[in-house]
């Protein structure tokens, strides 16, 4: 399979260990040595051959390229690189490639109802906010892991079942208790040079006013020491470790998702970190340093806010979550709704 994302191009495949050599000459060939004919490149909408091979030319080039093998002896992995793997413009002089740092900036996009399910009385309507996360490489990465994982998510409905993470805040405090919410959930993205770090959620139309005002106080909630007023418990902190780490070695039990990771780490660390390494790092984690990162993550940036429905009823989103602390450029003397009377408007 070929897989892209934002930093990466992915060929992947598996196959007895008797195709190997056949399987992976293949692959060489796709990547050092392609026939990219005019009707493929107007099948995938390019517009022009040049810009693909230039694309090529800065990218596709050995000291760009990892080699990941598993279940095959080192030695004949190195064989059929040699053998396979050919480049023959490599004495020629690459385009330059200019590395510049992502430059989070914070925002607001607002996106209507798709044509053709305008409003019928049963489509929901969707809010993101996210905030600048941590790089790949930061220390930080784990608890990020941990607190995304505390906060979890899912949909209104859920069979059930061991790993669900049926008690994450997202279900606890946001599904079960407010009907008209569809979807809750927390996401984490990290690159090489940044991170976003959020919450989503799906509602009813009718729901929209309140939404700002959820999350703001959700958020918040994470940044308070105060555990009888809903901030963040030593057993939630051990749930989230102990989740995270379980999940971690399940994908791992599969040898593709082995070899994507080998992989990616070497790109990225060019070294394999070992897992036991990763769960000894989540294990170090406390409940401090997940209150320290909610603080560092909702007050380091300005958020990032993507709304689909009717954006007037949202309100004024970036002053809701202002009034919760949230945001870099939130005023220290901004007026912080007291936990105890944050029910009081709406269904709340």
């Amino acid at each position: 399979m070929c897989a892209s994302s934002r930093e990466a191009m992915l060929y992947q495949a598996s196959v007895f260990n008797p195709d190997v050599e056949h399987m992976f000459e293949l692959l060489a060939q796709t990547v050092s040595e392609p026939r990219l004919s005019d009707e493929e490149i107007s099948e995938q909408l390019i517009s022009a051959e040049a810009q693909l091979l230039k694309y090529r030319d800065i990218f596709y080039r050995p000291e760009n390229i990892v080699v990941a093998f598993s279940g095959v002896d080192e030695k004949k992995a190195d064989e059929l690189v040699a053998k396979y793997l050919r480049y023959s413009n490599t004495s020629a002089s690459p385009s330059k490639l200019v590395k510049e740092p992502a430059q989070y900036t914070g925002g607001e996009f607002s996106l209507p109802i798709p044509e053709g399910i305008e409003y019928r009385g049963e489509e929901f309507h969707h809010i993101y906010v996210g905030f600048e996360g941590v790089d790949i490489s930061s220390e930080d990465v784990y608890k990020l892991a941990v607190l995304q994982m505390l906060i979890g998510g899912g949909g209104s409905f859920s069979a059930g079942g061991p790993g669900k993470g049926m008690y994450s805040r997202a279900y606890t405090r946001v599904l079960n208790q407010y009907g008209f919410v569809e979807s809750c959930k927390s996401f984490i993205h990290n690159f090489t040079d940044s991170g976003l770090f959020g919450l989503s959620l799906s509602c009813v139309p009718q729901a929209d006013r309140v939404m700002a005002e959820l999350i703001g106080y959700e958020l918040n909630l994470l940044m308070s020491r105060d555990i009888g007023k809903g901030g963040i418990s030593e057993h939630e902190v051990s749930r989230a470790k102990n989740q995270l780490k379980s999940s971690l070695m399940m994908n791992l039990e599969s040898k593709m998702v082995q070899l994507e990771d080998m992989g990616r780490q070497v790109q990225i660390y060019g070294k394999r970190v070992d897992v036991l390494e990763m769960c000894a790092k989540i294990n170090q984690v406390t409940r401090d340093d997940l209150i320290v990162m909610a603080e560092k993550i909702f007050t380091g940036s300005e958020p990032t806010i993507v709304v689909q429905g009717d954006r007037e009823a949202f309100g004024d989103i970036r002053g809701m979550l202002a009034r919760y602390g949230l945001g870099k450029t939130a005023s220290a003397s901004a007026e912080k709704k007291d936990n105890t009377t944050s029910r009081s408007r709406g269904w709340f």
